[in-house]
């Protein structure tokens, strides 16, 4: 059977994500602070009611999105792939917030995972640097998936190793970062600044939850992040959406 090219590539870079770590005994396990918030209040019984309700704009998003992927004469498995991943990090995430373990958290970062690569397939394909493939498509969020569920076993050890699933997050948007800078200024490029320029405010708010919280402990820096990390996502969907493929 033969292999495309951008798939082989893929392999390639997905192996050495997880080889050089293993081989160099690199391991970064997730901080216990993560599983805590600023803004712990309840709300019946919604435990940390406020982180819980903001991930509403990932359902609605969802649910958009759906709808009008239905709508669409044309569609393709890279559209589908992303607009349920960002409809099931809606129900991830509520899941982790209103429990917070390493084990719910597997269930947020999971579509999230797959999100961030079908979101960078999407931006190679419209930077003509990779041609739309269904099995590129699949292979990449397969990838994600093991990043997590990778993540989750090495801390079940005792070692655990978030790199791969980094390499996914924060590689997603370095590349992007990239491909900005090095293309000549047009819409594309205005449209993917603003969903890059939203993403770097959600993790700036999130990583200044407690402090945000304490001007007038009324929204918390981790519920920001949601919202603009919502809104991100809108933008991204409504790329998809609009995009021909060709």
């Amino acid at each position: 059977m033969k292999i495309h090219t951008q798939n082989l590539i893929i392999l390639i870079i997905a192996i050495l994500a997880f080889a050089i770590p293993a081989a160099f005994s690199i391991h970064h396990p997730l901080n216990p602070q993560y599983l805590f918030f600023a803004d712990s209040r309840n709300l019946g019984f919604l435990t940390n009611a406020l982180n819980v309700l903001t991930n509403l704009p990932f359902f609605f998003v969802g649910v958009w999105g759906i709808y009008e992927l239905a709508l669409l004469k044309k569609k393709n498995l890279l559209q589908i792939f992303l607009i349920l991943s960002i409809f099931f990090t809606g129900f991830g995430s509520t899941y982790f917030h209103l429990n917070p373990s390493i084990e719910t958290l597997i269930w947020d970062r999971l579509p999230m995972a797959v999100g961030f690569l079908m979101f960078l397939e999407l931006v190679f394909i419209d930077y003509k640097k990779l041609v739309l493939l269904n099995s590129t498509t699949i292979i990449l969020a397969a990838l994600g998936i093991l990043t997590v569920l990778y993540w989750g076993y090495t801390e079940s050890t005792g070692r655990g190793n978030q790199i791969p699933y980094y390499i996914v997050q924060y590689g997603s948007l370095f590349t992007l970062v990239l491909l900005l800078l090095y293309n000549k200024p047009n819409r594309t490029r205005i449209e993917y600044g603003l969903i890059l320029g939203f993403y770097i405010l959600a993790k700036i708010t999130e990583s200044k939850d407690y402090e945000i919280y304490r001007l007038g402990e009324i929204i918390s820096g981790h519920s920001i992040k949601h919202l603009l990390a919502g809104f991100s996502c809108f933008l991204i969907v409504r790329k998809a959406l609009r995009n021909s493929f060709q």
